[in-house]
């Protein structure tokens, strides 16, 4: 099983094909395939298809993600496919925890757990997203590898930009979605109203400089993103910063989380995580 394995099945693409199609270049106008839940998307490049249409309301910016097709699709299952899932569920996650997956596209940290365990496990999902190709592809390969498991899929809309959850969080991860929301100050209040003590963040926000936001990366974002930085500032602690990736961990809790790193028996260095 590779990475591209699902892309092939469910897009009728090659291999060779799949590993083009998720390559980023600039400049690039690929020709991505249909699938049953979308129609093929071919000629422009990702900043045409932003142009192509008015994108001055939150309705109107929405839609651009079912205006890419299945770009995304492809895109997000190369640029993800190394991250450490597995270590993220061995350090963080108990056997019943409650896993939240906010903007999550193609889903790549829940359908590490489906991939690898199916529905053998009490572990509780809700993934979150705008209706999209690539939430839809994230549906099929989810009911694929555990068909059995109870997914909480939440769709925001322009007019429902609050999801209203029923169930509290141990483990957040929101890995390139805080530049594209309208408003992550909200979206973070309420995440935090509905984490549990101790509760892990994992996220990333893209830094553009002097560049300021383009395309996708919102204006209205990128002004929210002093006071949500400081938000999570005063309800997480830092507990990690990769650079681009940061773990957080809630500060109602006398649990802290510590990062270390390990060395294994061939002496590969393996990041890690134990408790304070």
């Amino acid at each position: 099983m590779f990475w591209y394995s699902d892309l092939c099945e469910y897009y009728k693409v090659s291999a060779e094909e799949a590993i083009r199609l998720s390559e980023r270049s600039s400049g690039r106008k690929p020709s991505f395939p249909g699938s049953p839940t979308c129609e093929p998307v071919s000629g422009k490049t990702w900043e045409e298809l932003w142009h192509d249409k008015p994108r001055e309301t939150v309705e109107q910016k929405i839609a651009f993600y079912k205006d890419i097709g299945a770009w995304q699709s492809f895109r997000q299952c190369n640029y993800r496919k190394d991250f450490p899932y597995d270590q993220i569920y061995r350090n963080f996650c108990r056997p019943d925890a409650s896993v939240l997956e906010y903007g999550c596209g193609v889903a790549p940290m829940t359908s590490f757990a489906a991939k690898a365990i199916g529905d053998n496990h009490q572990l509780k999902f809700t993934l979150v997203e705008v209706p999209c190709e690539h939430y839809e592809f994230a549906k099929w390969r989810l009911k694929k590898y555990a068909p059995n498991t109870d997914f909480n899929f939440i769709e925001i809309t322009h007019d429902k930009l609050i999801p209203e959850f029923t169930t509290n969080f141990d483990l957040i991860c929101m890995m390139d979605v805080l530049e594209h929301l309208p408003n992550p100050y909200n979206v973070m209040q309420n995440i935090i109203k509905h984490s549990n003590p101790g509760a892990v963040l994992i996220e990333t926000w893209v830094d553009h400089g002097d560049d300021g936001p383009g395309e996708s990366d919102l204006e209205e974002a990128e002004a929210e993103r002093e006071i949500t930085q400081n938000l999570i500032k005063e309800k997480f602690k830092l507990v990690h910063d990769a650079g681009a990736i940061r773990f957080h961990q809630l500060r109602s809790t006398t649990n802290t989380l510590a990062f270390k790193e390990e060395v294994n028996q061939d002496g590969d260095h393996i990041d890690g995580w134990m408790n304070e």
